[in-house]
């Protein structure tokens, strides 16, 4: 292990479900993208990913516990009898400990400094980051060109239209009525990039390897052309687009109670107790689909946490579309966000709920007493009692941006931003100020709205 750094332990962000830890773990390492196996269990995939990722020294038929282990040792970190449990499954415990550590190693292995010459040099070209899904690489390349935002269509598959795009916003010549394998072969000999066996297959489909060979070509002539790379995106609103994408295929068309609560509770989500789960439950599907997608992970700033960060800094909000105003994070996180250099975002989900009866509070206060979680017990008592939501469908998803200082002080003074004061948690204690956005005003005034994207067949909310 290297020893250029050290971290301080408030930098690690825990994954708070088993699904974000094992994608966070294979983006670091540029391994296949991670889902969980049956009964909501890591696979051993992630772990032999991991240690051949690091090129570490380890045994990759041992069990998974066993595995785990010998991962810890080799980068340096705890691994007790509350990382792994019956049935060789390792718990979350056990993988944010691999997580932490593995992060830890990456950050110094970047931060070793490089020999330096007597004489200087020409700077090194920008590294090409091969995209890690199809996904990824459709939405990199449309971006590129400032072509519509690309999915991909039945079966997995890349659209021919990303490919023709591609090839008219780089003036490239080539016949865009030829099939996809020829019209990629006539991209990469323009881009002076190779084109083999190994770029397309059976049923006029490009690899994940041609993809690659046509992104890296692409990006090398962006970058020549002088536009500015910060991330794998070359803009806001063009990572904007791709986030919006990535999360519109992940987001069922009805959420249900129920479901999603056993659904993160058998991921060991840290949130799954929470009553006002349709937050909680758009984070733990959308934010391992982005990191699946493009890498990136949480990021902390004055002691809040934003669900993602990329080049720029996005958090994940779920909006109810009877409402016009949608609640932020606390204003001193927003503030240190916008003052980073990276901006800050927000993804936000709107869509119409359904409110509960008192059927869905019962049970889902039965379902933690079975699991013998302690209520909180509170000072007062409730002035109200809230009404939960028992279902939620999704309509729309819209990103807004603040890219600096400037930019909020100016959406506070239109009103597009508020503050908000909350009342005092169930101890007693005051909560500190949260930012408001209103919609309204956020997406016909001042800039903020970069990218919409309408779910299914929904009609946009409040528009």
């Amino acid at each position: 292990m290297n020893g250029a750094t050290s971290r301080p332990e408030s930098e690690f962000q825990p994954a708070r479900s088993k699904l974000e830890a094992v994608t966070r773990l294979s983006a670091l390492t540029q391994s296949p993208p991670e889902s969980l196996g049956p009964g909501s269990k890591e696979r051993k995939s992630v772990l032999v990913g991991l240690a051949r990722g690091l090129d570490l020294t380890v045994d990759a038929s041992a069990t998974k516990p066993g595995l785990g282990a010998q991962i810890a040792s080799a980068l340096q970190v705890p691994w007790g009898t509350d990382c792994w449990s019956a049935g060789n499954t390792i718990t979350l415990i056990g993988l944010n400990q691999l997580l932490s550590g593995a992060e830890l190693e990456v950050a110094q292995r970047r931060a070793v400094p490089r020999p330096r010459l007597f004489e200087p040099v020409q700077p090194m070209p920008i590294e090409f980051i091969p995209a890690r899904s199809k996904l990824e690489a459709v939405t990199r390349l449309s971006a590129l060109t400032q072509s519509p935002p690309e999915s991909l269509g039945p079966g997995s598959k890349e659209r021919k239209s990303v490919m023709v795009n591609l090839a008219r916003g780089l003036d490239l010549t080539a016949d865009t009525n030829a099939t996809k394998p020829e019209l990629g072969s006539q991209i990469a000999s323009a881009l002076d990039v190779a084109w083999g066996s190994d770029c397309w297959s059976a049923g006029n489909t490009i690899t994940l390897i041609g993809l690659n060979q046509l992104l890296s070509g692409s990006e090398r002539r962006a970058t020549a052309q002088d536009r500015d790379r910060s991330g794998v995106f070359f803009s806001a609103r063009e990572e904007a687009n791709a986030l919006l994408e990535t999360l519109a295929l992940a987001m069922p068309p009805y959420m249900e109670g129920r479901t999603c609560a056993q659904a993160m509770k058998e991921a060991a989500f840290t949130q799954w107790r929470q009553t006002e789960w349709t937050a909680f439950y758009f984070e733990f599907i959308g934010l391992p689909a982005l990191v699946n997608a493009f890498g990136g992970g949480p990021r902390v700033f004055s002691r809040t946490r934003f669900d993602y960060g990329l080049a720029h800094t996005w958090d994940l909000k779920v909006h109810m579309a009877t409402s016009g105003l949608a609640p932020l994070n606390d204003c001193s996180g927003v503030e240190t966000a916008v003052d980073s250099g990276t901006g800050v975002g927000f993804l936000i989900l709107t869509g119409r709920a359904e409110l509960d009866d008192g059927e869905f509070r019962a049970w889902h206060e039965d379902f933690r007493s079975q699991l013998r979680k302690r209520v909180t017990k509170r000072s007062a008592p409730r002035k109200y009692v809230r009404l939960l939501k028992s279902g939620f469908t999704p309509q729309m998803l819209e990103a807004f941006y603040l890219p600096d200082r400037e930019a909020l002080e100016t959406a506070l003074g239109y009103g597009a931003i508020k503050v908000m004061r909350q009342g005092a948690q169930t101890s007693g204690r005051p909560r500190p100020p949260k930012y408001l956005l209103d919609l309204v005003q956020a997406r016909w005034e001042g800039g903020m709205l970069l990218s919409q994207r309408v779910l299914g067949t929904a009609s946009p909310p409040g528009l």
